[in-house]
């Protein structure tokens, strides 16, 4: 005798009444948990589960419970089952009617007590054990996009459907790969980096991810953009002051990767002041190595007095240039005077001498220099230049000063300079 029809109610509705159990029989209630995993047993996606029970490996009946609206709870009664030799099977599908692939599965034995009603709660375990990326399209250029499709699959291969918010994506090489997910597909492009990168999806109920190596190997390329700080001409004690031009040079071992251009200080501008600079050429993006190299006169002529050097990450948009220390070439630097006495409206040339770390020449030009003066009446004195662009210092009134003269930030000891009146006697002790 087999058993009854079976019922399926959602949870918290009252069950038919199932008819009393005959004698060596029993019944059977089941409740289906819709709730989402983790915390809940029914994947998302699935619409319906298919309860079989077998007595032996005869099954004698099945039923097709459908999701509810409004409940997260369903339950199944089944009257007048055999007390022995039973097992059931529930899989959990994607349509509504239990037909597709199982997303989900349980089995269990199945014990009968007689005149008893046997209560389950139905917990579905996954059937997905693996997940794969794929895609038409592994390799990409600079304007070329790649769409990626991550699937389910069950122990026999076959695809499980699953809900799209059960997704995640990443990628190991964000500057290389940029993704832009969308359920169980995504769509990549490369960014700012050339090079080979992998892209992962992850399924939420089982953890089990999937994994696809993408390359883009078609170099990016940008125009290198730099703002450099030149210091004010005669007029500060810091910074580069006698740089009249500079060479940016930005490289890597790469093909295509090493760009130099030169760019030059406005001379008509005495004060400090940063300006821009935008190569024409393009070179290749990523990792560089910078080194700017700051000249005495423009177009990189004369003696070099400074250098700064470091690392960047080059975007195609050019910026990626960070800000680095500038190692003046300058050392040292002394202050003589072609005489220590002159009259009043009497001039003398000023004799300045710039030196590096070996005690060598560092010729700048004379608008490089800041005078000072140490201790003394400044008002007594007026520094300037001849017509032939020497620098000079003209005596205005009586007195003995202190004069220093400052370089890319370094200064002189005092030079002292007596100024007599006019009618005086200038006494040259040998």
């Amino acid at each position: 005798m087999g058993p009854t029809s079976p019922t399926a109610t959602p949870f918290g509705a009252t069950p038919t009444p199932s008819p009393a159990p005959v004698v060596g029989r029993g019944a059977a209630r089941f409740t289906v948990d819709w709730t989402q995993p983790p915390s809940g047993s029914v994947p998302v996606a699935s619409q319906s589960v298919r309860v079989i029970v077998k007595q032996g490996i005869e099954p004698i009946f099945q039923q097709v419970i459908s999701r509810p609206s409004g409940s997260n709870l369903s339950t199944l009664d089944i009257p007048n089952l055999p007390a022995e030799g039973l097992s059931v099977v529930i899989s959990a599908y994607p349509t509504n009617n239990g037909s597709g692939v199982p997303q989900a599965a349980a089995g269990f034995r199945l014990v009968i007590a007689e005149r008893v009603t046997t209560e389950k709660t139905i917990l579905l375990a996954s059937s997905i054990t693996s997940v794969i990326v794929t895609t038409a399209q592994p390799s990409l250029t600079n304007t070329s996009t790649s769409e990626v499709l991550a699937t389910a699959l069950n122990i026999d291969g076959n695809v499980v459907l699953t809900a799209p918010s059960r997704w995640t994506w990443s990628t190991d090489s964000p500057q290389i790969l940029t993704l832009t997910p969308n359920g169980s597909a995504a769509t990549v492009k490369q960014g700012d980096l050339d090079g080979t990168g992998t892209v992962t999806a992850r399924e939420a109920e089982t953890n089990l991810q999937g994994q696809l190596a993408l390359s883009a190997p078609e170099p990016r390329q940008g125009r290198v953009t730099a703002s450099l700080s030149w210091g004010a001409r005669s007029r500060a004690t810091g910074g580069l002051t006698s740089a009249l031009s500079a060479r940016i040079t930005v490289g890597d071992p790469r093909p295509q990767g090493t760009l130099s251009f030169l760019v030059n200080r406005d001379t008509l501008n005495l004060a400090a002041y940063t300006q821009s600079y935008t190569s024409t050429e393009f070179t290749r993006v990523g990792p560089k190595t910078v080194t700017i190299t700051f000249y005495a006169q423009p177009d990189g002529q004369g003696a070099v007095v400074g250098v700064a050097q470091g690392t960047a990450t080059l975007l195609p948009d050019g910026s990626g240039l960070g800000t680095y220390t500038t190692e003046g070439t300058i050392k040292t630097v002394t202050l003589a005077l072609g005489s220590s006495n002159i009259f009043v409206r009497r001039t003398t040339t000023l004799i300045v001498s710039p030196r590096d770390s070996n005690n060598s020449i560092v010729a700048v030009t004379p608008g490089s220099f800041r005078y000072q003066v140490a201790s003394g009446a400044a008002s007594s004195l007026q520094f300037g230049q001849d017509v032939s662009g020497n620098d000079i210092v003209t005596g205005l009134s009586a007195g003995t000063v202190q004069l220093t003269v400052s370089v890319n930030g370094f200064t002189s000891a005092p030079t002292p300079l007596t100024i007599t009146p006019l009618g005086g006697v200038i006494l040259d002790i040998q």
